[in-house]
């Protein structure tokens, strides 16, 4: 067996004098922390990101520190010039897990914008009727959207209304208000009344991978993976009012939300 290059030895070395100092060596992390921060609003855009003060901050090593700021460029969040070093230019957008737009403060996160690309009224299928709680061939109301933050696309959503519900109400075409960058809570309510402003929301997210059309809307590559989204709201009383799918860039959103935790019978 060949011995390993110097270079693979350096690396080695450095690693093993940084465990010795108590530092973490690992690029991965040192990922995780510098993504946290940045979506806290730790550190504002354009700020300028020492190596050595980061170094410090998160008592890692400078390669791991190097190592995790390449990524961050690899994902647009930061650029690095030889002469002005490491500059922040980008953002992490926060998305309840109870809606279906993610947070942005004006002034603060950007602005929010939303574009309708389709409209039309659709046949429910044997899943819409499922969710839905329909018959297989009723008319659906369907709109799909762009979201974008001061100007880029960072999600594309789909939205199934049933067209009996909205009529007795809306035109049956989506009204303004789907498209205004409102909460669920309020969008649902002016649809359908308050009922549905009181329900709850059932999640199923996925990793997959990012096929042409939203590939083009959203400007990541083909086949990268993406945040997939599957949601449903139901009202007060159980009702389903909205059925849907949202596609999300994963380098520029985080879900969050807080639940209880609870005892689960079995073994998991």
């Amino acid at each position: 067996m060949e011995p390993p290059e110097t270079s693979d030895l350096e690396v080695a070395r450095k690693a093993r004098l940084a465990e010795k100092r108590g530092l973490q060596t690992s690029s991965r992390r040192a990922h995780d922390l510098l993504r946290s921060g940045i979506r806290m609003g730790l550190m504002p855009r354009d700020t300028l990101l020492a190596e050595h003060e980061l170094v410090e901050q998160l008592a890692t090593s400078r390669n791991a520190v190097r190592e995790a700021l390449q990524l961050l460029a690899t994902e647009k969040l930061v650029e690095r010039s030889p002469r002005t070093g490491t500059r922040l230019v980008g953002s992490i957008l926060e998305l309840p897990i109870d809606q279906f737009l993610p947070l942005v403060a004006e002034g603060e996160g950007g602005r929010l914008e939303i574009r309708v690309l389709e409209m039309r009224v659709v046949p429910a299928t044997p899943v819409l009727a499922a969710r839905l709680e329909i018959d297989e061939g009723d008319p659906v109301s369907m709109g799909e959207q762009l979201i974008l933050v001061d100007g880029q696309p960072i999600a594309m959503r789909c939205a199934y209304l049933p067209l009996n519900l909205l009529q007795e109400i809306v035109d049956p075409m989506f009204p303004e208000s789907v498209y205004s960058p409102t909460d669920l809570a309020t969008t649902l309510a002016g649809l359908f009344g308050e009922a549905a402003g009181e329900g709850t929301v059932e999640n199923f997210f996925e990793a997959v991978p990012c096929e042409p059309r939203t590939s083009e809307c959203l400007g990541v590559p083909v086949g990268s993976p993406i945040l997939s989204r599957e949601l449903l709201v139901r009202d007060k009383h159980g009702r389903p009012y909205l059925f849907g799918y949202a596609r999300y860039r994963g380098d520029r959103i985080a879900v969050h939300g807080s639940v209880p935790i609870t005892a689960v019978d079995g073994t998991l």
